[in-house]
């Protein structure tokens, strides 16, 4: 993994967000965090992430809503989602249409959540 990998964290969740960010920063990516999907979808536009940990319920714009306008512009950023909610009939459907790499439970278990950023940052 290279120290340039650009990762962002998009949670409402201030928690979720600190832990990602000392995490991933301890592990050698470089890490940024956001609470809204306004302020990610700026983030994007703005700057080249290779990876996006995404919070499927958020207020405002949910991360499916917030999926969908970065889609329009960009097919090539990996999208790990997590929710809380089940995988069902409809969001497999989603995962596909957005080309979601990877959808994961929350609470993730973070050795299996380690493995799959580390694989998205070689793809």
């Amino acid at each position: 993994m290279n120290k340039k990998t650009k990762l962002l964290v998009v949670d409402d969740n201030e928690g979720v967000r600190e832990f990602m960010r000392f995490h991933y920063d301890d592990l050698g990516y470089d890490v940024s965090v956001v609470s809204s999907g306004s302020q990610a979808l700026t983030m994007i536009k703005e700057g080249a992430f290779k990876i996006m940990l995404l919070d499927r319920r958020m207020p405002e714009m949910n991360g499916m809503e917030l999926l969908q306008k970065i889609r329009e512009f960009n097919q090539e950023l990996t999208v790990i989602m997590m929710s809380a909610d089940p995988f069902d009939k409809e969001v497999e459907q989603k995962t596909k249409t957005l080309n979601i790499f990877h959808y994961v439970n929350k609470p993730p278990d973070i050795n299996e959540l380690d493995k799959l950023v580390n694989r998205a940052a070689i793809i």
